[in-house]
């Protein structure tokens, strides 16, 4: 006997609370825009923000919280994220979205978000994306972007961003270092 299959699944649900925002117990405000939301989500899948709604503080007493180091558009694909475990549109905001998974320590958004800036990469942002996953602890996108700019040496070296980032973070040179001379040993 043929079943039919279910057209619910735990991430339609969720998203479909989202967006609803039926029951929702908190206001997160960023850049003058309000977001509703719901405290259990937000605390099962940032320990950033379960600290915030669980303890005696400001947040949990007033049950808003204001984000002030965010974008609205970031923050607003970080909340979709959280409830369906994707993002619209990652490529356009993976940069800013990589800070904020790590800030509110989601490592699943964190990786989806190096994984995008890594395929990404090219000879004029290979730099600024390196200093990023350094800044970030994105080990993997580290590995990832060291290896392209030490294939493309010759071309990266070339480029403002490699200036201002042997400005900014001259402790990367030191890893570049090493993987060219890893590279070179083969």
């Amino acid at each position: 006997m043929p079943f039919n299959e279910s057209k619910s699944s735990m991430a339609h649900d969720y998203e479909d609370l989202y967006e609803s925002e039926l029951g929702s117990d908190v206001e997160l405000i960023v850049q003058e825009e309000k977001f509703q939301a719901h405290k259990l989500v937000l605390m099962v899948r940032s320990p950033v923000f379960r600290a915030m709604l669980t303890t005696d503080m400001k947040e949990n007493r007033e049950k808003t919280v204001t984000i002030k180091d965010m974008n609205s558009e970031v923050f607003k694909s970080m909340l979709e994220f959280i409830y369906t475990d994707e993002v619209s549109d990652l490529d356009d905001v993976a940069e800013q979205l990589l800070e904020a998974a790590d800030k509110y320590q989601i490592p699943t958004l964190k990786e989806i978000c190096a994984e995008s800036l890594c395929k990404s990469v090219t000879i004029d942002n290979a730099s600024r994306l390196l200093a990023l996953a350094h800044l970030h602890n994105a080990k993997e996108m580290l590995e990832y972007i060291s290896k392209f700019i030490v294939i493309n040496a010759i071309h990266v070296v070339k480029t403002e961003e490699y200036k201002t980032m042997t400005e900014l973070h001259p402790s990367l040179g030191s890893i570049l270092f090493a993987k060219f001379a890893a590279f070179e040993n083969k």
